[in-house]
């Protein structure tokens, strides 16, 4: 599950480009709901978004090196927008592949299976009377 979700772009982790400072690049999931899916388990790591897919297993290597865990490519933009509009966001991942040259390769063969295992703890969580939602909406 994502704590924080950072903007990463490749290049500007190389030291070949940069993001332009006005760019918001980091987006927080909300507390009581991680802290809902924390205490079933679930790890709260730093994700990435990154503009495209990291394919070269050093520029992965540098890229983690920024404290990020996961990659995901669309969790930024679900954050942001859920920001804009005033919806509380958490994202509830599954890991199916690593990043680098053979990342797509394992995203064929895991995704469903990841994909599954997120939405199992969405549901616990569910069952268990979805700890965290109810405390932002009393106030």
């Amino acid at each position: 599950m994502g704590a924080g979700i950072r903007l990463v772009d490749v290049g500007a982790v190389l030291g070949v480009a940069e993001l332009p400072t006005a760019l918001p690049t980091v987006r927080r999931s909300d507390e009581d709901l991680r802290w809902g899916f924390v205490d079933q388990g679930v790890p709260s790591v730093e994700v990435a978004t990154t503009m495209g897919v990291t394919v070269d297993d050093e520029a992965a290597a540098r890229v983690a090196r920024t404290g990020v865990e996961v990659e995901h490519l669309e969790a930024f933009s679900v954050a942001s927008a859920c920001e804009a509009v005033g919806i509380r966001f958490v994202a509830v991942l599954g890991v199916s592949n690593g990043v680098g040259s053979n990342a797509r390769e394992q995203w064929r063969a895991n995704h469903r299976a990841a994909s599954a295992a997120a939405v199992a703890e969405v549901v616990r969580w569910l069952e268990r009377g979805a700890p965290g939602l109810a405390s932002a909406e009393e106030d």
